[in-house]
């Protein structure tokens, strides 16, 4: 997959609602982690009164929200309607086998995913699944990839090329979830698929399309 070489934008989007902002914290610790990375300077300003105030502003009893900071410290906050989608999942193996690099463990904009994710959906599916060199699991465009066997959850581990989302940490909080490898050829092995991500939750998928 061929990486744009320009200007980086870091992001992180969570809901508001029920009138809180869920895992802020968790949040802005993951987008501070990223700016260093970049060695991208932290914009020093209160994020919860700045975030309740394009509520109030706006008018939203609940609201998607991104907040973006470029390569030269700026930041933009972008505020929308929310909108949850709990329809079960069908994604198909991405053809290009993704390497093992660090840029896939933050969220960053010019990463090609919002443009793979709208080609799944125009040629009939939901989203990409990548894969390694390997043939290990890794996760979606914009999600986590869990698989259950015997009421024990199952995750790729956090060492290869996959974005620590604040979902996928609190699910491993749990008891009956772990971490390992999970290969190609194992899929059809287990009782349940389901994705997770901070806007939708955690949402079932009803099949892994494996032609590429």
């Amino acid at each position: 997959m061929n990486i744009p070489q320009i200007e980086m934008n870091i992001f992180t989007t969570l809901k508001y609602q029920n009138k809180q902002f869920c895992f802020l914290e968790e949040h802005l610790t993951r987008l501070f982690d990223s700016l260093r990375w970049y060695k991208i300077k932290i914009p020093q300003i209160d994020f919860e009164a700045e975030l309740k105030r394009l509520m109030k502003i706006n008018r939203f009893l609940e609201s998607r929200i991104r907040i973006v900071v470029s390569q030269n410290g700026e930041l933009d906050i972008q505020c929308q309607k929310l909108a949850i989608d709990k329809t079960p999942r069908t994604i198909k193996i991405f053809a290009e086998r993704r390497k093992n690099l660090g840029i896939y463990q933050h969220k960053c904009q010019n990463l090609p995913n919002v443009e793979l994710n709208k080609q799944a959906k125009q040629d009939g599916f939901d989203d990409y699944l990548f894969i390694d060199e390997k043939e290990r699991i890794l996760e979606t465009t914009f999600c986590n990839i869990f698989f259950v066997k015997d009421n024990e959850i199952f995750t790729p581990p956090s060492y290869l090329p996959i974005l620590p989302g604040i979902m996928r940490v609190k699910i491993l909080e749990q008891n009956n979830v772990s971490e390992r490898e999970i290969f190609l050829n194992e899929i059809s092995q287990f009782d349940e698929i389901f994705v997770t991500n901070a806007i939708h939750g955690r949402v079932e998928v009803k099949e892994i399309i494996m032609g590429v």
